[in-house]
């Protein structure tokens, strides 16, 4: 995403450079300014900022979990949780039309393939090396 010409004066220019090209680097409250700037409405980011709060319970798990850094495997309710936790911000960024112009949100499926919860299921037997 490019960011409109008349927000790019606010991003510092070390950071650009630090990146690499065009891209930036910012913190979550500045994360929100940006999506007010861009248009989404303010309503729609207060609700994503109150969704947003209970992202470091999803972060643990996914920090701890064998697919990060840990060696803890994600439970099915859990995977299924944060899986229905991210289509609901998706969908709060959705509504806001004015967003649309600028970004593509990601189309979520509506529930996971079969075979993914086998392998999630399966785990255990493929990973006896972590033990």
């Amino acid at each position: 995403m490019l960011l409109p010409e008349n927000l790019r004066a606010n991003y510092d220019e070390p950071i650009k450079t630090k990146l690499g090209g065009d891209k930036i680097q910012i913190g979550l409250m500045e994360g929100y300014k940006l999506l007010i700037n861009l248009g989404l409405p303010k309503n729609a980011v207060e609700e994503l900022s109150k969704k947003l709060k209970s992202l470091n319970n999803y972060l643990m798990i996914r920090n701890y979990s064998i697919l990060a850094h840990g060696f803890i495997p994600v439970e099915r309710v859990k995977a299924d949780e944060f899986y229905q936790y991210a289509v609901e911000i998706t969908q709060i960024i959705e509504r806001a039309e004015k967003l649309r112009s600028y970004v593509d949100c990601p189309q979520f499926p509506s529930s996971l393939p079969e075979k993914l919860y086998a392998d999630i299921e399966n785990w255990d037997s493929i990973s006896s090396f972590s033990k």
